[in-house]
């Protein structure tokens, strides 16, 4: 949201607004736990990292390096603890 207010004047609002908008509506129709279209489980956590890295690109393109660094690693290590937790808790129930 931030960085859409940085832009030029007319699409200031435009992607300011729209952008959170279509990320929250997209998450809620494909990410969250009750989604309707829900992602394949495996995918989850990619597509997850996908939308946070894009944030946080759109945070260092907006001035904000540092927090854009911090959020590009939380991601990164959310993806990577997520995706090994799903790895074993596949192994526990497969046996």
């Amino acid at each position: 949201m931030f960085w859409g207010f940085r832009l030029a004047p007319p699409w200031t609002f435009i992607v300011g607004i729209s952008l959170p908008i279509a990320v929250v509506m997209g998450w809620s129709l494909f990410l969250a736990p009750r989604a309707v279209y829900r992602v394949p489980l495996p995918l989850v956590a990619p597509a997850a990292l996908l939308v946070f890295l894009l944030a946080a690109l759109a945070l260092a393109d907006a001035g904000l390096k540092i927090p854009a660094v911090v959020l590009a690693v939380v991601s990164a290590v959310n993806a990577g603890l997520g995706l090994s937790l799903q790895r074993r808790s596949s192994e526990f129930t497969s046996t």
